[in-house]
């Protein structure tokens, strides 16, 4: 038995990088309410909705992993976490708005459960036996990593004149 590698990486790739969308969003919180200048029941949208998102992709998962398989609905749910961050900082300029943030954050949402899903089961698969256990609490180390790093270095962005809508971009 063989570990298949690719799978994990690819995997480890997934949680990080929706772990660093997904704790950016705090820090940005009070920068996003100031800029569209909206309150904090409205701005709570960004947050809530994303829950729904994630909600609705648990809610269906029996629909969508047969017919794709965990390893292609992972890699599409990587391709929609870099779609959402830049979409959720595109928003933030003229042309775009509060709504497009919100529905952004909607999609992350999807694209954060959907990761979340198919990298355990890959991560799972993939390891051997006796290596799941570390495999796995590896695959959510990589979560906590993101969770980590990204408030300081969001910190430091606005700090040294950085917009919250350019971080995400």
């Amino acid at each position: 038995n063989f570990m298949k590698w690719s799978w994990i990486l690819l995997s480890f790739a997934a949680i990080f990088s929706m772990g660093l969308i997904d704790n950016a969003r705090g820090p940005l919180y009070p920068e996003i309410l100031n800029w569209f200048k909206i309150q904090t029941g409205q701005g709570s949208l960004f947050f809530s909705l994303a829950s729904l998102g994630g909600l609705l992709i648990c809610w269906s998962t029996n629909l969508w992993l047969p017919r794709l398989g965990a390893l292609r609905a992972l890699k599409f749910f990587i391709f929609l976490q870099m779609f959402t961050a830049l979409g959720m900082g595109l928003s933030g300029y003229d042309f775009a708005g509060f709504p497009l943030l919100v529905f952004f954050s909607f999609l992350f949402g999807v694209a954060a459960s959907g990761s979340g899903i198919c990298s355990n089961i890959l991560v799972a698969k993939a390891a051997q036996e006796k290596w799941r256990r570390r495999a796995l609490s590896a695959l959510h180390a990589m979560y906590g990593i993101a969770s980590l790093s990204v408030p300081t270095f969001i910190g430091y962005w606005l700090q040294s004149g950085g917009q919250w809508r350019s971080s995400l971009v």
